[in-house]
């Protein structure tokens, strides 16, 4: 959320960020099942792409793209439930229309790029 937010609006604002692939990190349990579970993982993922603004058709492309990760489907789909849940009910986003219209063009752009089969960085 916090680290999402401050990367998106620094490249919103024209900064370049970059990956530091060379630093790993060791988690001893699936990151974000605190308290919920793989299953509710997904599900407050998929809340979470929501009230960050992310894109619906960019979510119903990333359902089909989770599945193939464990657990298969199933993880998929309840990404994508919990985004639809939270639209339903108008789950107050956080973020300012600015940045959310940015990381939805951010978005668009990566689907074009893959869909045209040049990789986009979003940025174009």
């Amino acid at each position: 959320g916090i680290d999402w937010t401050a990367v998106t609006t620094a490249r919103m604002k024209g900064w370049r960020t970059r990956t530091f692939t060379e630093k790993v990190c060791y988690h001893h349990r699936k990151m974000g099942t605190a308290n919920v579970g793989t299953i509710g993982a997904w599900f407050k993922q998929g809340k979470k792409d929501y009230f960050l603004g992310g894109h619906p058709l960019w979510q119903f492309f990333r359902m089909f793209y989770q599945m193939k990760r464990r657990p298969y489907v199933v993880g998929g789909f309840c990404m994508f439930a919990g985004y639809a849940w939270a639209a339903i009910r108008r789950v107050e986003r956080v973020v300012s229309k600015d940045l959310m219209a940015f990381h939805r063009m951010e978005q668009m752009n990566r689907l074009k790029g893959f869909w045209s089969g040049t990789r986009a960085t979003g940025r174009e």
